[in-house]
């Protein structure tokens, strides 16, 4: 619960600040955003975050908070997520939380989409180059069309 109220009191913040004195006299509406803990990126999850961000706009919110903890998923829902995010009426703040939280793989993206990206004491953010489903580096040949794929978009 602080851990939200931290990151509801940031955006008030951010948003009191970048408004000027128009807002300063009313307080923030900010939509809170679970996105975890340990919750994979998948077409449930993305129908779920982005339901979310088109609610924050059609009820008028100021900002919507995402509090982010995945290690990540498929890149066909992190497009989605991210395209929502960029395209949101409103401003998106990311808060990678609690404590130990990650924004791991696809969660990079989903994070760096975002207006403003916070994060918690002892979280992290990170992506790996592409692995098989052993864990063992891929081929050559697909790994070169791998990352030429990821380059070109």
């Amino acid at each position: 619960m602080r851990v939200l109220l931290a990151a509801v009191g940031a955006a008030a913040a951010a948003l009191l600040l970048a408004g000027g004195g128009a807002a300063a006299s009313s307080q923030p509406r900010v939509l809170a955003i679970t996105f975890g803990p340990d919750l994979d990126i998948n077409p449930v999850t993305q129908g779920y975050l982005t339901g979310q961000l088109s609610r924050a706009a059609s009820d008028h919110y100021d900002a919507a908070v995402i509090l982010l903890d995945t290690p990540g998923g498929l890149s066909t829902s992190m497009k989605v997520i991210f395209n929502a995010e960029l395209n949101a009426k409103l401003p998106v703040i990311v808060y990678v939380s609690p404590n130990g939280a990650r924004a791991a793989s696809a969660g990079v993206w989903v994070s760096e989409a975002a207006d403003v990206l916070a994060m918690a004491p002892t979280t992290n953010i990170g992506s790996s180059t592409p692995i098989d489903s052993s864990g063992a580096n891929i081929g050559s040949d697909l790994r070169r069309r791998s990352s030429t794929t990821r380059s070109r978009r």
